[in-house]
């Protein structure tokens, strides 16, 4: 593989599955190419589902880019991808400013993670940084505790996303020591975590991630999803709420606590309180947590209609059977405060059996009447 040696872009994607055939000899090729692009600021390579790719060869390749700012490698399913060799290779990009890596569903585990991490620490100039690794079921706290300290040192951080779904060995200890290390970051911006289906994450786990947000001050986006953490309860969700009350500049937040029996009215009590004045953006989802009654819907109204910024909101309390038409009033009345025009709202009662059908159907007519250019939607 030829290419002229002044290219500054280079992306490569050979999707899933095109062809099996595929190999190293082929990645060698392009690596061998790759490798006399001194003045490459950008590369992009794709090969979802190769079974015979394990990346010899890409490693060293990466070390020659001296140049590089952007590196996105997507290795998802190649069950063969050698995380070591792409971890050494790393450590030789110190301009790169955007990391983007893709391992999952494959065997990656906690010496290819380590290996990652020992790559990654040594990127002083970083400021983006993504990594999948959802159902690498080889991963336990050991792996994300290696990571997090080495981006604990990446001091211009400013937006970090890793996706850990299916990440079963992951307990409260690891997050709390992600918090922890995180909370050390004063420039991160946006936070995505992932953590759906991760069942050994607990109360202590979550307290100690929201305690470690205490130390950033900086965040405009988070995003935390804890879809099916069934040992999560109302108590994780007040330490964690205790970390979101720092965040003064906060404009975009998701939380996603679905079907989970234990979060009650003093979780989202302490939720509703933390939320900041800037938030523009509210994306909750409590579907199947059937504790939550009126009482933390009434304090949600009432911290919504201080929230003269917000233009999206989207809240889902779908089979929430303690919810009653007393708390549908108490959310409709503090959405008619907010003073600025919403943009989009979007609101599911499905399944509360104490909500009227009618009632649901004219909580959307009236937003729909006070607010008649926003989007409004949701169940009737």
């Amino acid at each position: 593989m030829r290419l002229g040696p002044s290219l500054r872009k280079l992306e490569i994607n050979f999707g899933s599955q095109i062809n099996q055939e595929i190999s190293d000899i082929g990645l060698s090729s392009i690596s061998q190419g790759i490798k006399n692009l001194v003045c490459l600021e950008e590369l992009q390579l794709c090969f979802m589902s190769y079974e015979r790719i394990t990346g010899d060869g890409l490693g060293e390749a990466l070390q020659g880019l001296a140049c590089l700012k952007k590196l996105t490698l997507n290795f998802a399913y190649c069950q063969g991808i050698s995380e070591i060799a792409i971890g050494e290779g790393l450590q030789k990009l110190g301009l790169l400013q955007s990391l983007s890596l893709n391992f999952g569903g494959s065997n990656f585990n906690n010496k290819g993670l380590e290996t990652i991490s020992k790559g990654i620490k040594r990127l002083g100039s970083l400021r983006e940084f993504r990594l999948e690794i959802y159902e690498c079921k080889k991963i336990t706290d050991i792996g994300l505790i290696s990571l997090s300290k080495s981006l604990a040192e990446l001091v211009f951080l400013e937006d970090i996303t890793i996706d850990l779904v299916k990440c079963l060995e992951i307990t409260g200890k690891g997050m709390s020591s992600l918090g922890e290390d995180l909370g050390n970051l004063f420039q991160l911006k946006t936070l995505i975590l992932n953590c759906k289906y991760c069942k050994k994450i607990n109360d202590a786990g979550i307290i100690g991630f929201g305690k470690g947000l205490q130390g950033i001050s900086s965040l405009q986006k988070l995003e935390l999803n804890f879809l099916w953490c069934c040992l999560v309860s109302s108590v994780g969700l007040i330490g964690l709420s205790e970390g979101i009350k720092s965040q003064i500049q906060l404009e975009e937040i998701t939380l996603v606590l679905a079907i989970d029996g234990n979060i009650d009215d003093k979780g989202l009590v302490s939720l509703s309180e933390s939320l900041s004045a800037s938030l523009k953006n509210i994306k909750f989802d409590f579907s199947k947590c059937m504790k939550i009654g009126d009482i933390g819907l009434e304090a949600l109204g009432k911290r919504l209609e201080k929230l003269s910024s917000l233009q999206k909101l989207f809240l889902n309390f779908s089979s929430c059977l303690q919810i009653t038409n007393e708390g549908v009033l108490s959310l409709e009345k503090g959405l008619k405060e907010i003073k600025e025009d919403l943009v989009e709202v979007s609101l599911y009662f499905s399944l509360c059996q104490n909500v009227l059908s009618e009632m649901k159907k004219n909580l959307l007519t009236g937003l729909k009447d006070q607010y008649p250019l926003a989007k409004i939607s949701g169940s009737e």
